[in-house]
């Protein structure tokens, strides 16, 4: 008895793209961790996507587990324009970047940086 071919061979083409896909979210969650990487240990960034009916809203939230505020310059690959931020010590803050986006991933690119320490003085 002979078997068809076309049984595997949409096997085939699915194992293809997932591993396709596979490869370029991980290049986008690598500039995602190379963005957050060069913020202090202290701060912890989350993105989200929430459906709100006509599209995604994307909400990148910022946690300053520091002891002092932190400024921090929010933009993603949807939307290029920076906003900046100050989040306080022990608080969460919600940045809302986009508006009703069809897609429903986006990269988050987040720079935070704490107060500069003035000088010591010398006597």
């Amino acid at each position: 008895m002979i078997k068809p071919r076309h049984y595997w061979a949409p096997m085939v083409y699915c194992a293809f793209l997932s591993t396709a896909s596979a490869g370029v979210l991980d290049q986008g969650t690598r500039a995602a961790e190379t963005e957050t990487n060069a913020n202090p240990a202290c701060v912890s960034i989350r993105a989200e996507a929430r459906w709100q009916g006509a599209g995604y809203d994307h909400w990148v939230m910022i946690t300053n587990g520091c002891g002092s505020p932190v400024a921090c310059d929010v933009s993603t690959n949807v939307n290029p324009d920076a906003l900046t931020v100050t989040v306080q010590p022990g608080q969460t803050s919600e940045v809302l970047t986009f508006r009703g986006s069809p897609a429903r991933t986006f990269t988050p690119y987040v720079t935070c940086q704490l107060p500069k320490e003035p000088p010591p003085r010398i006597q």
